[in-house]
């Protein structure tokens, strides 16, 4: 998942099973590039970010959430939670109701 501060965006096989998650289906998933290096992505708010959260990390337990920050082409991993951590969920949401910053 990558923070764009106002939103979250996921890519590649993730935004396929986000967008079954969080929307029932595939239509909210765009493909970026041309030809045959197209990436899927899906984005999200802030309420299905914490939806995401509590279905990976708690309800499924099946995945591992990574958090990623930045802007451009240069991207840093900034959070990383584990399923049934909860102190990291709540350090994740905490993230996503941090103010956007200009």
């Amino acid at each position: 998942m990558f923070d764009r501060k106002s939103y979250f965006s996921v890519h590649g096989p993730d935004a396929l099973a986000v967008a079954q998650n969080c929307y029932c289906g595939t239509g909210v998933v765009k493909q970026l590039g041309k030809g045959a290096a197209t990436l899927a992505s899906v984005t999200l708010n802030r309420s299905l970010f914490e939806q995401l959260l509590r279905v990976a990390l708690v309800q499924q337990a099946n995945r591992v959430v990574e958090l990623y920050e930045g802007h451009g082409n240069s991207w840093t991993l900034a959070k990383c939670a584990l399923p049934r951590m909860t102190r990291t969920l709540r350090h994740m949401r905490r993230a996503s109701h941090a103010p956007p910053q200009s």
